[in-house]
């Protein structure tokens, strides 16, 4: 079950190890962090110590792209105005 629809919010999908692209650029005294989420194309950004190792810093990417992920699904959709204005 991908999505399932309650009301007017979706229940966000679980996030699983293969479902997520982690890419690190390395910056010299900083390491940039992307993690991509294949099915919605969603991508979340970090910055973190070289330090901290890549275990520690593609864990801290994909929690936060599950954060983003979470929000995202619980946002209701607009709805449009329709009316015209006249001026």
């Amino acid at each position: 079950m991908a999505s399932m629809r309650i009301g007017h919010f979706r229940r966000p999908r679980r996030l699983r190890d293969d479902d997520v692209i982690i890419e690190f650029i390395d910056m010299g005294r900083f390491i940039r962090v992307s993690a991509i989420d294949q099915a919605t194309g969603i991508e979340v950004s970090m910055v973190g110590d070289p330090k901290a190792g890549k275990d520690t810093l593609s864990r801290l990417a994909a929690r936060k792209l599950r954060y983003v992920l979470r929000n995202h699904a619980l946002k209701k959709p607009k709805k449009h105005n329709r009316k015209k204005r006249v001026l």
